[in-house]
């Protein structure tokens, strides 16, 4: 095993590219039950959206945090702020593709 695995910060970051992305269905999928899908026969599409919601937040977490993180790490630029708008640009980003993808579909 490699040194890495058995630091503290390891489990963090873990704890972190887990818990992180909970916050966008934690706030999306009581939006939607109460204002977009109020009825009991549209419980699919909340269904749906949560679905969608987890595997966006989870896939841009991992396709685009990950390498972000590692870069970070590497310049040593660890410091929360920088963190914390780090995450912001990726979640502002993938709000900008999912949005395009979306209206695209649509």
């Amino acid at each position: 095993m490699s040194a890495i695995v058995k630091s503290p910060r390891f489990n963090r970051t873990v704890a972190a590219f887990v818990i992180a992305p909970l916050w966008v269905p934690a706030i999306v999928l009581p939006f939607a039950y109460f204002f977009m899908f109020p009825h009991q026969a549209s419980y699919y599409w909340l269904i749906v959206s949560g679905i969608l919601c987890f595997s966006v937040t989870y896939l841009s977490a991992g396709l685009i945090g990950r390498p972000v993180f590692r870069y970070l790490l590497l310049r040593n630029w660890t410091a929360v702020w920088v963190a914390g708008l780090a995450g912001f640009v990726i979640a502002a980003a993938t709000w900008l593709v999912f949005t395009v993808l979306l209206t695209l579909v649509l």
